[in-house]
């Protein structure tokens, strides 16, 4: 049955949080899932952090048409798996967390320390490198490409601090691997093979001939000299080791010249661990081819690069598998010929050197006149001795490289040119050398150039920026000032406005109180000289004693229990009710019987006010004291007619 791929989805996750090292590869085909559903059952899954996840919790999604995968669990802050940045995470994506666990896991085993968290770098969304601590060693596991410079540094500086470096490159850094096996004849790889269910740790050995054999973890060792593989084992075995008596020079009539000035830290299979080695040339004092070579000696000495040394202590001599020096020389140290020591020159030869150096110096700035002599043989001795003052340059050339003094560099070079003459013949490493130094001075002086034009353009587009950052400030203040003008103007006008119309409202207010003021007396005149209709006249009598009974019992009536109760009132209008209420209460020292008739959701009658104006009391001003007018009549009434 073909599955079909979802990109949306994820195939990897870690264990119980989400700041987890323990990494879970999910099966793709739906069988070997559910196993590994069912061997996890009750754990749960997160997009963990050190795969460059959310954090947010994940889900097992298991399909007959699609492969299997970890879903994203909706949250607070997850809708969706689209809310993750990582949308396509395949299976080989947590095998950095593999790789660790299990070295970490063998490592723990061996020597009992506490097992380590995950110590990595990563570069956007991968892990590009591991490191695993074992004591006083670490294992370097190199997942991304490096250069062979970079790595050579790398190299270096992690065996200047550590008494021994294993190096393990991952699928994407076979290059790398490579150029180790060029080296060293071997270099390790590491990658994850899946399974099942699981994802198994593999270690392989590279062989300078590009051969491959894997292993899987369980069946390597850590050792005191590094890791061991059962594929290295072997293609140690295999490997032609010759002895002393193989060696094509005798020891004892042989020149060795350090290239280096410092011996340099070591490590891999059958070398001691604290081994450091030196690149030296070797050569026949009868004559004879120099040999490459490098001497491995027990601790870190410092040489004299291009002066004659003995090999002391040489314990064994083995054939290598590299092209550039294939012996490698297993020795106490080297000793300058004319001492009795093993420690190699200190200040007493750096003054002498420059001491020669600053004669040298006079010499040129102070030539002879030249004389016409004829052309002598060069001697053997004369050659080395040139050879001597060559690698002195060279040496020199490559501390001022270093030191980024290109003065010092051309001035070396001019140095360098009469000795040349010196070596015709003898010289084409020299001449490679001076070359490659002549070369990187072009570089640098067109670095140079195009930094000093750079810094002209950078220092005339900052001039213009800035003159043009004036201009815009300029037409900015002026904007600003325009702005403020018409807002103040808009300001005054608003203002202008505003009195005009508090004016306008004040006239209206006046009015209107002229007005209302004209209105009461225009009432109050109306309900003093009003006479009741003849239909009236008869209801006083009979609604007074209907009032008094509703004061007598402390309730209210509406004007509809007034109609249904008093024989025609019914009939009577508005002003007649106003006429009948007035004429009913002509006794001025009681309360006012018309203020018990409410409306129907029992509060005042708007009428009481006309009631009040008929009496001749002061109208209220407002309505808040007309009710307050009200409850009091009302106290009275049930204060005076109650039984």
């Amino acid at each position: 049955m073909k599955v079909v791929r979802d990109t949306r989805k994820v195939q990897t996750a870690v264990f119980d949080d989400r700041d987890s090292d323990a990494g879970a590869s999910l099966p793709v085909d739906p069988w070997s899932a559910e196993r590994f559903r069912d061997l996890y059952e009750g754990r749960t899954f997160w997009c963990g952090h050190l795969l460059r996840g959310c954090g947010q919790q994940l889900s097992i999604k298991i399909y007959d048409d699609r492969v299997a995968h970890f879903a994203h669990r909706p949250g607070p802050r997850m809708t969706s798996s689209r809310a993750c940045e990582l949308h396509d995470r395949g299976i080989a994506s947590a095998d950095h967390l593999h790789i660790h666990n299990g070295l970490a896991g063998v490592v723990q085993q061996r020597s009992g320390m506490p097992r380590q968290r995950f110590e990595g770098i990563f570069n956007d969304y991968s892990c590009s490198e591991l490191v695993i601590r074992d004591r006083h060693a670490i294992i370097q596991v190199q997942l991304e490409p490096m250069l062979s410079g970079t790595w050579t540094a790398c190299d270096r500086r992690l065996r200047e601090e550590n008494e021994r470096v294993s190096w393990l490159f991952g699928p994407r850094a076979s290059h790398t691997a490579e150029h180790v096996a060029g080296l060293h004849g071997y270099a390790l790889l590491v990658r994850c093979d899946q399974r099942q269910d699981r994802r198994v740790v593999q270690l392989g050995t590279l062989t300078a001939d590009s051969r491959v054999g894997w292993s899987d973890l369980y069946e390597c060792r850590i050792t005191e000299n590094g890791i061991i593989t059962p594929e290295m084992e072997a293609w140690q075995a295999s490997l032609p080791e010759k002895t002393q008596e193989s060696w094509p020079v005798d020891f004892l009539t042989a020149v060795a010249r350090p290239l280096e000035p410092v011996a340099r830290p070591l490590g891999g299979l059958g070398i001691p661990a604290g081994t450091c080695g030196v690149p030296v040339e070797v050569i026949p004092r009868q004559g004879g081819d120099v040999l490459q070579a490098r001497i491995l000696v027990p601790d870190r000495l410092t040489f004299t690069v291009g002066e004659d040394h003995e090999i002391v202590g040489v314990s064994r001599v083995k054939r290598v598998d590299r092209s550039e020096r294939p012996w490698d020389v297993f020795a106490d140290g080297l000793r300058p010929l004319g001492t009795m020591s093993a420690v190699p020159i200190a200040s007493a030869e750096v003054e002498r050197q420059v001491n020669a150096e600053q004669k040298r110096a006079r010499s040129a700035a102070h030539p002879a006149p030249k004389r016409s002599v004829p052309r002598q043989v060069i001697t053997q001795g004369e050659i080395w001795k040139a050879r001597d003052e060559m690698y002195g340059v060279l040496d020199m050339i490559k501390r001022a490289r270093e030191a980024e003094d290109v003065a010092q560099v051309v001035e070396l070079l001019h140095r360098a040119r009469p000795v040349l003459k010196t070596l015709a013949g003898h010289d084409r490493w020299d001449r490679a050398q001076l070359e490659r130094a002549e070369r990187w001075v072009g570089e640098k002086r067109k670095h140079e150039a195009r930094q000093q034009q750079e810094a002209a353009k950078a220092e005339e587009s900052a001039r213009v920026g800035a003159e043009y950052a004036l201009i815009r400030e300029v037409y900015r203040l002026e904007e600003w000032k325009v702005r403020q003008q018409l807002e103040q103007q808009k300001e005054e006008e608003r203002r202008a406005r505003a009195e005009e119309l508090e004016r306008a409202r004040a006239t209206r207010r006046a009015e209107e109180q002229a007005w209302r003021k004209e209105e009461d007396e225009i009432r109050r005149l109306k309900l003093r000289y009003a006479w009741p209709s003849p239909r009236a006249a008869v209801l006083p009598s009979q609604l007074r004693d209907f009032l008094q009974a509703v004061a007598a019992r402390g309730e209210t009536v509406t004007w509809v229990s007034v109609a249904l109760s008093v024989n025609g009132a019914a009939w009577l209008t508005g002003d007649d009710w106003v006429s009948v209420l007035a004429a009913m209460d002509q006794d001025r020292n009681r309360p006012l019987l018309a203020a018990l008739i409410t409306m129907l959701d029992g509060r005042m009658d708007p009428g009481f006010a006309d009631v009040l104006a008929r009496h001749g009391r002061p109208r209220p001003d407002s309505p808040s004291e007309l009710q307050i007018v009200w409850q009091d009549e009302l106290k009275r009434l049930y204060t005076t007619y109650g039984v």
